[in-house]
């Protein structure tokens, strides 16, 4: 080997260590900025929303002791709840200008993140849940509160962060006053977005879903479904039929089952996924997460054995009122799961 040529090698090594030496500092900027925005995130997703007192003597400040069954309760810390929704507006995500007669909420999740047991559980609010529902005139005017289903708040509301405000209001009120940390509210078409992006996903189609679609749907049992499907599994329903829409939240459930687990799976094997996925969806979506709480959201959920999500119905009875279904919660049953998810017994 001559000196040219082992002069030559010198220059590349050196250009080598280099580009070395500059990915390993690119790689620790990038986990600093990670893990900064991560720590952000997290920090900024255990502020609750500032939810507008509600006008109702149920209403109460639901993180003081409470008294239940002759014991005393104190709200437990670590709790993170997100108010996830099921919009039923077949667009985009856009505002609505006529209050009352824009797209309902049709399935209504709380999802209650324990960062000391490091589980989550979503509490099934059914969207025909009689509630106290914030009513806008055509102005844009608040009238007052009217009881009526909860699924209407979100109609009474400009279709985005508004709504989501009014749905968050709404839903704590049900609750005692419990509060909420953040919205995302998935019009119809984001989930066949979705599944552009994460694939089809398993689940059981019923002999009833059978009927009622059977151009979609030539058979029952476990059946893979396309983006299409999905839009009739977690949407379709009979609306002659009383109570069909208790049929369609057990569906909705089995469906975030499998939603979880396809999500899941894609992120494992990619985790920059995440990205692609909210691209996909954002036309659909309305949400108040900042990238640095979706991050916090990923870090927690990396860590946690989430095989089996937990899902929690509000018990009632489904009655058919003047116009619709009117579900009317049990009350007892309600202040037993609240406390059961939110309180603990002070020793």
């Amino acid at each position: 080997m001559n000196m040219k040529t082992k002069e030559k090698n010198k220059k590349i090594i050196k250009i080598v260590k280099y580009i070395i030496l500059g990915l390993a500092i690119f790689g620790c900027v990038c986990f600093l900025i990670w893990s900064v925005m991560v720590a952000r995130g997290k920090a900024q997703l255990k502020k609750p929303m500032e939810l507008g007192p509600e006008e109702t003597e149920e209403a109460q400040v639901s993180t003081e002791e409470i008294f239940w069954n002759g014991d005393v309760y104190e709200y437990r810390e670590g709790l993170i709840t997100i108010l996830c929704l099921g919009i039923d507006g077949r667009e985009e995500a856009e505002e609505n200008t006529e209050f009352g007669f824009g797209p309902r909420a049709d399935s209504i999740f709380l999802a209650v993140l324990d960062l000391e047991q490091e589980k989550v559980t979503l509490l099934n609010i059914s969207r025909d849940s009689m509630a106290n529902v914030r009513v806008i005139d055509s102005l844009g005017q608040e009238i007052g509160l009217w009881q009526m289903q909860i699924g209407l708040q979100y109609a009474n509301g400009d279709g985005l962060d508004g709504s989501c405000q009014l749905m968050a209001n709404a839903v704590s009120d049900l609750l005692n006053g419990i509060p909420i940390h953040g919205y995302c509210a998935l019009y119809w078409n984001g989930i066949g977005a979705l599944h552009d992006v994460i694939g089809p996903v398993e689940v059981t189609v019923s002999e009833e879903l059978k009927q009622l679609d059977s151009k979609r749907f030539q058979e029952s049992g476990l059946v893979e479904l396309n983006s299409e499907q999905i839009m009739v599994y977690v949407q379709g329903r009979d609306t002659k039929v009383s109570g069909s829409n208790e049929e369609r939240s057990g569906r909705q459930k089995e469906y975030l089952h499998a939603l979880y687990r396809a999500v899941r799976e894609k992120i494992q094997k990619n985790p920059m996924s995440i990205f692609s996925i909210r691209k996909a969806v954002s036309p659909y979506l309305v949400t108040d997460f900042t990238l640095s709480e979706m991050l916090a959201l990923l870090s927690w959920a990396r860590d946690w054995n989430m095989e089996e999500i937990e899902i929690c119905p509000l018990a009632g009875e489904n009655v058919y009122g003047d116009f619709q279904d009117e579900f009317w919660i049990d009350q007892e049953q309600k202040e037993e799961l609240i406390v059961e998810l939110f309180y603990k017994k002070r020793y």
